[in-house]
């Protein structure tokens, strides 16, 4: 792989078997135990994104930040830089609401978990 070279015969016996791989396929318990695990941790449904948004303390500091999943209650981001951010600050998401009043759940570096109002 890295740093060796292969062949094109073998890169395409791999191509192949990959091709001809059956898809692995969650169990229907499995399934259910997930969806049951993802409602007990959170109030709200998550879902993926990618969206550029700013961070506005109420003193008025600005970071921008890169949004990577949200909710009707809550927010993950990530910050350029390294922003502590306070208790509360406001929240502009490109293509969504108007800045939502945010406050500040969990940071670690420059991730942090927030729920909207």
């Amino acid at each position: 792989m890295f740093g060796k070279k292969e062949s094109e015969k073998d890169v395409a016996d791999r191509l192949r078997s990959l091709k001809q791989a059956r898809p692995v396929e969650f169990s229907t318990l499995q399934k259910e135990a997930l969806a049951k695990a993802r409602e007990t941790d959170r109030e709200a449904y998550r879902r993926a994104v990618y969206k550029i948004g700013m961070v506005m303390t109420h003193g008025g500091d600005e970071a921008r930040c890169v949004v990577r999943d949200i909710s009707d209650t809550g927010a993950k981001i990530v910050l350029e830089g390294g922003l502590a951010l306070p208790a509360e600050f406001r929240l502009l998401i490109d293509g969504y609401r108007a800045p939502a009043d945010a406050t500040l759940k969990w940071q670690k570096k420059n991730e942090a978990g927030v729920s909207l109002a």
